[in-house]
């Protein structure tokens, strides 16, 4: 199973692979955050909230540890 995503990955665009792991890092922080919230029993927590801290997660985590795909997906190409 987990090779078969991984080939999936590795056949990707460098800015849909940014875009999958984006992804799958929102679906962590999301899983993680709802685990934070029932063990600390902070039910007040909405959805919106949740989901906003994985998205904002997702972000900080995922560009500083890919930039090479970063700069690799948006770099410019020369005009010809």
């Amino acid at each position: 199973m987990f090779l078969r995503i991984h080939q999936y990955y590795l056949g990707l665009k460098p800015l849909k692979q940014l875009l999958f792991l984006f992804i799958l890092n929102g679906i962590f922080w999301y899983v993680a955050w709802g685990f934070y919230t029932w063990y600390f029993n902070e039910a007040e927590k909405t959805f919106v909230y949740r989901l906003f801290h994985a998205a904002w997660m997702s972000l900080v985590i995922t560009i500083p540890l890919n930039w090479k795909k970063v700069n690799h997906a948006f770099k410019r190409k020369p005009n010809d």
